[in-house]
């Protein structure tokens, strides 16, 4: 397992919810970690925007060359710092990329460098967005942010889910679905991504590799 994880997805997928916890993870039990907001495409729901909680968990965030993270407008601007981090194999690393062709090409510039280390590209893919609801067009996705990117995702996340109305046939259907993709591309499905209420009914449904949601950080609670 790389120390570097590049997350993508479509908008609407909960990738960067998928970002935020899996940093907060990394800071609760692995001493910190460092998370890249490379999405200069969606102006919503950004991992820039959780700069405070980052800052008292011991994540580091890096945006752009303004030098502020908690600008929200798109700054197609950057940080050199992202070279430091590609040469960086010690921190855990976060990339939180946007997943549609402009937000995946970001990564282009960067991949004669990637691609010569270690890495970790994840796709997490959430069967209730009409892009990626079947497997003949998510595995369509999947070639267009490997043609877009010049780098290869190998590992499926599945995130399928209504935010708090999140239900286990929601996730099952996930599961089936990032299954099916994995069978027909060779890319392994890494986790189901899940509520904690919903824990038990899942290892009683005998769905396995999870990853549980300890807070929805990018939803007030009024969303």
């Amino acid at each position: 397992m790389s120390n570097l994880k590049i997350i993508t997805g479509h908008y609407g997928s909960g990738k960067t919810e998928v970002c935020v916890n899996l940093a907060m993870k990394y800071a609760k039990h692995n001493g910190g970690c460092i998370i890249a907001d490379l999405d200069i495409v969606n102006p919503y729901f950004r991992s820039r925007e959780k700069d405070e909680l980052f800052l008292k968990n011991n994540v580091r965030l890096v945006a752009n060359n303004l030098n502020m993270p908690n600008m929200t407008a798109e700054i197609p601007a950057l940080s050199s710092e992202l070279y430091g981090l590609i040469d960086n194999h010690e921190d855990r690393i976060i990339f939180d990329v946007g997943g549609d062709g402009n937000g995946s090409r970001v990564l282009s510039r960067f991949a004669h460098m990637i691609e010569k280390r270690d890495y970790d590209m994840y796709l997490v893919l959430n069967a209730n967005r009409p892009f990626t609801r079947d497997a003949d067009s998510a595995i369509q996705y999947i070639s267009d942010i490997n043609t877009q990117s010049r780098l290869k995702i190998n590992g499926i996340i599945n995130n399928t889910h209504l935010l708090r109305e999140t239900s286990l046939d929601d996730i099952i259907r996930g599961d089936r679905l990032a299954n099916e993709v994995s069978e027909k591309t060779g890319i392994p499905m890494m986790f189901n991504v899940i509520p904690e209420r919903l824990e038990e009914e899942c290892k009683n449904a005998g769905l396995d590799k999870f990853f549980v949601l300890e807070e929805l950080y990018m939803r007030p609670d009024w969303l």
